[in-house]
């Protein structure tokens, strides 16, 4: 199968490693398998003639070496170390079994961080354009399918294939005519069914993964609206469409399952009927005696019991593996993509600084199935430690110019310099430890205000000085020492036992705490009443004279003590100067700022 070598080839060297050792113990495990059958051989021979301890002379060297005094001994002990081969072998099949569980569900899990983590490492444009819900369903449910869908298979089918190999090769050695004829009955059952299931299969496969993204899709805009359908009474029409996915569903993965399990009924009568027949030829047919007759069934018997159960299993695990390909397929891709981005990474050094300027040459860019560009030509530099404003209308191109600058955005025409270094692939993810951003909708996680400010759930690893400026800077402390349990207080799901205010300035102390060299307010403050505002800025660029502040906002005034203003119009750069310059020069702006004021 194709698949097996693209499988293997996502593997990191450690999980490589393990796959082999894990593949020694399954060696050994067949042949302690192998040997305990083949002991069955000379017990149920002796069993049946005693005598032939004399007469063979093996068995009678070892009955000689150990100085036995009586036949009866001689075969307890004989049974004694054929239950002891038995249990050694049982012991490491658990041990084997153990290890396959243990490395299956560990490999699954390191794929769902790895496809967490590169999911969190694309751009804004990746996330603005591609749905949560179908992160969360392919590092949960795909993810899921491809550790018990196809790895635990894989590694099960990898072990009864090597189980069976060498059970039918000692077999063979033993009594060709009979192991060929049982070998061709069973293969050719297994061979047909498979023929006439795979393309069923495989169908399901799709359809499972199809049915799975629709249900977090379902679900992920249920809850994402839930005030709507709550005023509106229309939650009946997600909760049908819930209901119809998922009994579907279920039934195309139960069909999967049972067309793994189908062979099963027919090969254990089919079984039966091989013991009978074998018993009719060797006693009849054959001429056998009963010592050879029974010695004969007890072995094949056994390799019986364990090569028709192995067949199932790999037939089963073949299904199954066939069943959930979509799975794999849906996320091979981006682990590919991770695993290369990865290995890039670490060819990279941290030789970026920021001393002088930041600027921005030239920079077009436009979205995907737009015809207009959101900004268009734009040239500006930002010196270290100097306070910015950016303005402008609705839509003018603001948070598209923030976002490039912040490196959320990357595939744009033009230069971004950092003291004249271009940011590109090598050197972006070091940019963006350089700035702390605060959007206008504050990401709040179901914790604590400290924890939600902080990063950090070691309380000893937290720096009291730095919060407590953090606090008062953003007039934080205001409010959050008035809670019951202060810094204490859980924020809830989204920050929802705050208000907006408080969510804003929770985000802009976060920002602060952070101590990055250059912080963003894109529309960060617009939720705050305008003296607020004010004095939050008045502290900023007070108390931190050292830190680069670069602001989007609708309220111009709270600009005014600011060093440069850029007013963006129709996506490129009209004017740019201080407050009291745009002010007395530019009508635009003069009626933007009226607009704003409603005058």
């Amino acid at each position: 199968m194709k698949f097996i070598f693209e499988f293997i080839d996502i593997l990191t060297s450690n999980q490589k490693y393990n796959l082999f050792i894990i593949q020694i113990l399954i060696i050994v495990m067949s042949l302690f398998e192998l040997v305990s059958i083949i002991s069955i051989a000379p017990f149920m021979t002796i069993l049946t003639d005693p005598n032939l301890i004399f007469s063979n002379y093996y068995l009678y060297f070892f009955y000689d070496y150990f100085s036995f005094t009586n036949k009866n001994n001689f075969l307890i002990s004989l049974a004694l170390l054929v239950f002891s081969l038995f249990c050694i072998s049982m012991i490491i099949s658990m041990y084997t079994t153990w290890r396959l569980l243990k490395f299956s569900q560990r490999v699954g899990a390191e794929i769902s961080i790895s496809l967490f983590k590169h999911y969190l490492g694309q751009n804004w444009i990746f996330h603005s354009q591609n749905s949560s819900n179908d992160f969360s369903r392919k590092i949960f449910e795909e993810v899921k399918r491809l550790t018990g869908g196809i790895i635990q298979p894989l590694l099960n089918l990898n072990n009864k294939l090597i189980l069976s190999v060498i059970m039918l090769v000692a077999i063979f050695i033993y009594n060709f005519s009979i192991a060929l004829s049982s070998f061709i009955i069973f293969g050719t059952i297994y061979f047909v069914l498979f023929i006439f299931l795979r393309k069923k299969l495989f169908e399901n496969s799709e359809k499972i993964s199809y049915l799975n993204r629709n249900r977090y899709n379902i679900l992920g805009e249920a809850f994402g609206g839930i005030k709507e359908l709550l005023i509106n009474k229309k939650s009946k029409i997600f909760v049908n469409e819930f209901i119809d996915s998922n009994i579907k569903f279920a039934s195309t993965h139960s069909a999967n399952q049972s067309f793994a399990q189908l062979p099963r009924y027919a090969i254990e009568l089919i079984g039966i009927g091989s013991i009978l027949l074998l018993t009719l030829y060797l006693l009849i047919l054959n001429d056998s005696e009963l010592n050879v007759l029974f010695t004969t069934l007890s072995i094949f018997a056994l390799a019986g019991y364990k090569i028709l159960p192995a067949f199932q299993q790999i037939f089963a695990s073949i299904a199954t593996i066939k069943g959930n390909l979509s799975a794999f397929y849906s996320i091979n891709e981006e682990l590919k993509t991770f695993y290369a981005k990865q290995k890039q990474k670490q060819d990279y050094e941290d030789n970026l600084s920021f001393n002088n300027s930041i600027t921005l040459k030239e920079i077009c860019f436009k979205y995907s199935g737009k015809k207009i560009k959101a900004l268009n030509n734009i040239t500006l530099e930002i010196k270290k430690s100097s306070k910015i404003g950016i303005v402008g209308k609705s839509g003018s191109g603001k948070s598209t110019l923030i976002d490039i600058i912040s490196g959320l955005i990357e595939n744009y025409d033009g230069k971004l310099l950092v003291d004249n270094i271009e940011i590109d692939f090598s050197n972006i993810s070091f940019w963006k430890e350089r700035i702390s951003y605060i959007p206008q909708n504050i990401f709040l996680f179901d914790s604590t205000i400290l924890e939600n400010i902080t990063f950090e759930k070691d309380i000893s690893k937290i720096d009291e000085e730095k919060l407590n400026f953090s606090l008062s800077v953003s007039l934080s402390d205001e409010f959050v020492f008035s809670l019951p349990n202060k810094i204490q207080s859980h924020v809830g799901q989204g920050g929802v036992q705050l208000s907006g205010g408080q969510r804003q300035r929770i985000g802009i102390a976060r920002a602060l705490y952070l101590d990055k060299d250059i912080i963003i307010f894109d529309e960060a403050t617009n939720s705050l009443d305008l003296e607020t505002e004010k004095k939050i800025f008045k502290n900023i660029v007070s108390l931190s004279s050292n830190k680069t502040i670069i602001v989007v906002t609708h309220r111009l005034e709270t600009l005014s003590s600011f060093d440069n203003i850029f007013f963006i119009n129709n996506s490129e750069i009209q004017l740019s100067g201080k407050y009291n310059y745009l002010i007395n020069n530019n009508e635009s702006f003069r009626n933007l700022l009226i607009d704003k004021n409603g005058k």
